[in-house]
This record gives structure tokens, sequence and C-alpha cells, in this order.
């Protein structure tokens, strides 16, 4: 009692009530510690602990509202912030969709000028192309620029045509002839060698990106295939030669 101030204003004690308890004074702890004060800030509002529940249930946060106020949690806000750069990609995405979509519908009004360019068409291609013209001067005059330009020898090239020439071969009909095999593995053995783009192929080839990019894939997948079908085969011809030879070394002794 002798930290009471002497000067405390006469309006402290008309608020007091008049009707407390007898139990009230019971329960203050008479081993509070002097720095118990000191934490308590001055700016506390009046109805601060007034407005403190006893009760609050475990789903009392799924019901905060969208609007919350400025002091909420960083990790709030942090949640916030990622949904908003969601819904803006969203948004992003219907956009780039849209565009598309407009497009291929302008595409498909437009009327195309010609099916093929005529400088790609298949007469100008025996005529001015790499595969009917140059790949021929150069297995008849120049085998050694052959081997660079294929990174394989003549016959070699001529071997891996004939095993997988049957297996890229097209039907023919009415509309247009299809491409040769031999073509279709040159131009595969010419990107895999020089790493070009199909679009600077089609220069040279006379053959549409377009076309060289199915043809690559459908030639990469038929040769793989021939290449582990001839290595499953040697396997199991090393494995009967293997057991061959050793039956007869076990009857010889």
């Amino acid at each position: 009692m002798n930290d009471i101030p002497d000067n405390i204003p006469d309006e402290t004690m008309d608020d007091i009530p008049d009707d407390l308890p007898d139990e009230t004074m019971d329960d203050i702890p008479h081993d509070l510690p002097d720095e118990t004060m000191d934490d308590i800030p001055d700016d506390l509002p009046d109805e601060t602990m007034g407005d403190i529940p006893d009760n609050i249930p475990d789903e009392t946060m799924d019901d905060i509202p969208d609007d919350l106020p400025d002091d909420v949690p960083d990790e709030v806000a942090l949640l916030q912030a990622q949904l908003d750069v969601q819904a803006a990609r969203l948004r992003l995405y219907e956009n780039v969709v849209q565009r598309r979509r407009a497009r291929r519908r302008r595409q498909r009004g437009r009327r195309r000028r010609f099916w093929f360019r005529p400088w790609l068409g298949p007469e100008r291609r025996r005529q001015f192309g790499l595969y009917d013209q140059l790949m021929v001067e150069l297995r008849a005059e120049d085998p050694k620029s052959f081997c660079n330009f294929m990174r394989m020898p003549p016959e070699m090239f001529d071997e891996i045509l004939l095993r997988i020439g049957p297996r890229i071969t097209k039907q023919h009909t009415w509309f247009r002839a299809p491409i040769k095999p031999g073509m279709k593995l040159a131009i595969t053995l010419r990107h895999l060698a020089s790493g070009a783009k199909y679009m600077d192929m089609r220069y040279g080839w006379r053959v549409p990106h377009n076309t060289i990019s199915k043809i690559v894939r459908e030639v990469n997948k038929k040769y793989l295939i021939l290449i582990f079908s001839l290595f499953l085969h040697v396997s199991v011809l090393i494995i009967f030669c293997t057991f061959r030879f050793a039956g007869r070394l076990l009857t010889s002794t």
C-alpha cells in the first residue's frame, strides 16, 4: 500500500461500484511482482478485456471475413498475395487461349493460294534438290565427300536403306507421289549430323519444314526399332553359340 500515490483525483473513487461482492478482494493475488504493472501498455481501450469471450470454439478461424483490418498476420497477407498471382496467371492463360482460337478461326476463313509452294513441288525437287542432284554427284565422283556429308560411306547408307526402307515407304495415291525412303533417310541423317533447323533445311532439300519434322520422327522411330531388333538377334546368337560351345566342352571331357 506504500505504492499508492497520494494525489488520486476525486473522480477515481466515483467509478468504483458500491455493490462489490465480498469475494472480490480474495481473488487478487498478493505475490504480484513489482514489474507486473510496467508491462501493461498505457493505450489500452476500456473495452479490451470485456470483448474477449472465454469459450472460443476451434472453428472460429474459419469464419474470418475477407475484409480483415490492416493489422492482419503476415501469413494471411502472403496467402492473399499468392492467390492474387494465381488469379492473374489464370486470366493471362485465358487471354492466350482466346487469341489462339481467334487466330485459328481467321486462318480457317482464309482460302489457301496453293496446295504447296511451287518451288517445293516434286518436279523442282527432282531438278534442284540435294538428294537427286548433289548426292548422286558425290556418290559417283567423290565418295569421301559423300561420307563427310552423310557421316557414313555409300555402302553403309545403302545397307541401312535396304533394312529400313520397307518400314518408311508410303503408298502411292491419286493426289501426289510419296517422298522416297532414300530421301527420308538422307534428310534424317543430315539433320542428326549438322543439327540444322527444319526451316533452313527446306531450301536445300525442297521439302516443307513440317514434312521434314514428321520424316525425322518417323525415321528415328523405325531406326531405333531396327537397332533394337538387330541387337536382340545378335544377343540371342551369342548366347546360343556360348551354350553350344560349353556343351561341346562338357561332352569332350
